[in-house]
């Protein structure tokens, strides 16, 4: 998905699910890809989606959808990409209706792009989450409340800058060199005689 943030979404994915326990079918697969991806390896992360994807994994469909919209490790083929999107989206995936309105935006549909906005506004509410909040508060004060309150627009874009904000501020803090720990204790030197 084309956005105006300036994090790496591949980075910032990975970074935030280098510890995710595999619960739900496919998502083993689906970290493999996402690692793919953040390597470049579009070919294997293409492979590795379809295989969560084959899973059950809506997220894999997600992603493997994005990768065939952009050509991306496999051939570029944008209905295909949007069908896919259209099933993981149905079955309530937010990162697949932001990325069906920004096809729509992208082909000047504004009101279609909105529709789909919309849905995922809906759908992500009470459920904020890294991986769409930041996306939804800035396609919703991109195509949306800038035409109704500017107040608003200005509100939207502040939270989802300041999602991107935090999440920054934890990578820095996670990519940092480490401090020295301290030696362990050795409990055999430790005991009295």
């Amino acid at each position: 998905w084309s956005h105006s943030a300036t994090l790496d979404g591949a980075l910032l994915n990975g970074l935030l699910h280098a510890e995710h326990n595999s619960d739900e079918p496919g998502d083993d697969e689906l970290e493999a890809g996402r690692e793919a991806a953040r390597e470049e390896d579009w070919a294997n992360a293409a492979e590795h989606y379809d295989n969560a994807a084959g899973k059950g994994n809506l997220r894999g469909l997600t992603l493997l959808a994005d990768c065939i919209y952009k050509g991306r490790g496999t051939r570029q083929n944008r209905t295909e990409a949007v069908r896919m999107w259209k099933l993981a989206a149905k079955e309530g995936d937010i990162l697949a209706m932001l990325a069906l309105g920004d096809d729509r935006a992208l082909h000047d549909n504004n009101g279609q792009a909105l529709i789909w906005y919309r849905s995922a506004r809906k759908t992500a509410a009470g459920t904020p989450d890294i991986d769409h909040t930041p996306l939804v508060c800035l396609r919703m004060a991109q195509y949306e409340t800038r035409y109704t309150s500017r107040k608003k627009a200005l509100a939207l874009a502040a939270e989802a800058q300041q999602w991107l904000a935090e999440a920054e501020q934890l990578i820095r803090e996670l990519t940092a060199p480490q401090p020295a720990q301290p030696a362990a204790y050795d409990m055999e030197s430790l005991q009295l005689d």
